[in-house]
């Protein structure tokens, strides 16, 4: 008996039908249907992820946790360097000392040893604010930063030589001295870790510790976690390439070359119509000097009747966009229009290290040091994000097609047919078939993230990765779960 299978799916249902067939192919009768309803992951309420909703308390709890770590990992090196009694009471008297006041004297005269580590712990409760590029949005340094500059102002003013005696000077006074929003002031982590060094150069005389001591207890109380690296996922047309960033010159390029390509122009009663050469090479150079472009632009760059269609944009998409890494770095207060004059390899490499530098400090280091540019400028482009994701092609198919689809004006899908080794952009079908569907991850190889061959294949998750959009990967399973147990009955 041969039969056909017909799937309905959905974000959180499958309709199934089996129908027999005849020896032409033809259905002849219905073997069986039915709906299988399942969950899509996501919150009823607003389309969040449910694994948004669990991440963040478990966000929580592993700050919570890595505080506590440290906390006690700083206590056992005052014990041990004789900065902290051995014993539990002692250490509870010391609590009744005003850490302030201590932290305010700490760097003018000599303090005791005990009153040396109450100073030192106190610094790791309260050790300020780290930004990092690849996590801080634009809109969160715009706010911060103004009042972190404005605090270090207020302390230069003050004539404090540190942050702690600044604050110890507003204690006096009566005022707030943690860092609420109604205190009015932001301090970063920089702030601490150069009390701290102030606070070394002048204890470091009255106390016989090592410098190699004082930096083990630098890193205790200031030390920070590397992000986990991003799984970018395989490029789907090269073996073993990772997937480029979507910031990547190459890739915003590619990006902007494949939607001119792709654009159409329609006359009321005529086929649609390519762009000529020279129209579609118009609207690339507007595009790679511009953050989008409208669609009313588009329509006097080409010079084309009032009310004239164009097939990529509609009430629900009203512009083309441009080269959003070059809009961001050619600002005028950044890299100006020197920006479309460097070669491509030297673009390539500046937004590389974009990405992959976390500290604004060291981009800062670096923009003044090998890319020229002031302070101003410095500090503009370490608050500058790029954008975010990946493209589905790595740099090295990028790098293949991108001549082709920019010479002949081809798609994606006719430039990818250009390409002896790649065949198809979209037929990755294996060379024979199976007899059940496997986790789909075994199949999509190119399409998941996050697997790791190391772990055993019966954590299929783990072993194979996942799609990342949570309704997909839910209902490929289920896919799974109904053919599966089609194909048993």
């Amino acid at each position: 008996m041969k039969y056909r299978l017909g799937l309905d799916i959905g974000t959180n249902s499958i309709g199934w039908t089996a129908v027999t067939v005849d020896a032409n192919g033809r259905p002849n009768g219905v073997l069986g249907q039915g709906v299988r309803i399942f969950s899509d992951g996501r919150n009823p309420k607003d389309g969040s992820s449910l694994a948004v909703q669990r991440r963040v308390p478990r966000g929580m709890r592993r700050r919570r946790d890595r505080y506590l770590d440290r906390r006690n990992e700083l206590m056992e090196a005052l014990i041990a360097l004789g900065l902290m009694p051995p014993d539990e009471d002692g250490r509870k008297g010391l609590e009744s000392l005003d850490p302030y006041e201590l932290r305010a004297k700490a760097v003018h005269a000599a303090l005791t040893p005990h009153e040396l580590g109450r100073t030192l712990f106190h610094l790791n409760q309260r050790r300020g604010f780290k930004s990092n590029r690849k996590t801080d949005k634009d809109a969160d340094n715009s706010k911060i930063q103004p009042k972190i500059d404005e605090l270090r102002y207020r302390i230069a003013q003050s004539g404090a030589k540190t942050l702690g005696e600044y604050l110890h000077k507003r204690r006096l006074k009566g005022k707030m001295v943690r860092a609420r929003p109604e205190a009015g002031f932001y301090p970063d982590r920089a702030l601490y870790e150069d009390e701290f060094e102030e606070i070394c150069k002048v204890q470091a005389l009255h106390h016989l510790l090592r410098a190699s001591q004082w930096d083990d207890l630098k890193d205790i109380i200031f030390y920070q976690r590397p992000l986990k690296p991003v799984d970018p996922g395989w490029c789907l047309l090269e073996d073993g390439e990772r997937r480029a960033h979507r910031a990547l010159p190459l890739a915003q390029e590619f990006r902007m070359v494949q939607e001119a390509n792709n654009l159409r122009i329609l006359f009321l009663g005529e086929p649609a119509r390519r762009l000529t050469q020279q129209q579609r090479d118009k609207v690339l150079n507007d595009l790679r000097t511009k953050k989008e472009l409208k669609l009313e632009q588009l329509v006097k760059l080409l010079k084309l009747p009032s009310g004239t269609r164009i097939n990529l944009l509609d009430e629900n998409r009203s512009a083309l966009k441009g080269d959003e890494t070059a809009s961001r770095l050619s600002h005028k207060d950044i890299f100006g229009k020197n920006w479309h004059g460097l070669s491509l390899a030297r673009r390539t490499e500046i937004v590389h290290q974009l990405i992959e530098t976390e500290k604004p400090e060291e981009i800062e280091r670096i923009a003044k040091a090998e890319w020229a540019l002031d302070e101003p400028a410095a500090k503009k482009i370490a608050a500058t994000s790029l954008p975010e994701g990946y493209a589905r092609l790595s740099e090295k198919a990028i790098a293949k097609l991108l001549p082709i689809m920019e010479e002949q004006g081809l798609n994606y899908a006719e430039a990818v047919a250009e390409v002896p080794d790649y065949g198809s952009h979209s037929d990755f079908r294996p060379d024979k078939a199976l007899d059940t569907l496997p986790y789909y991850g075994a199949i999509l190889t190119r399409q998941v993230v996050g697997g790791d061959a190391t772990k055993p294949k019966d954590d299929t998750v783990a072993h194979y990765g996942r799609i990342a959009n949570p309704t997909v990967h839910i209902g490929l399973g289920q896919v799974r779960r109904v053919v599966n147990a089609l194909v048993k009955a």
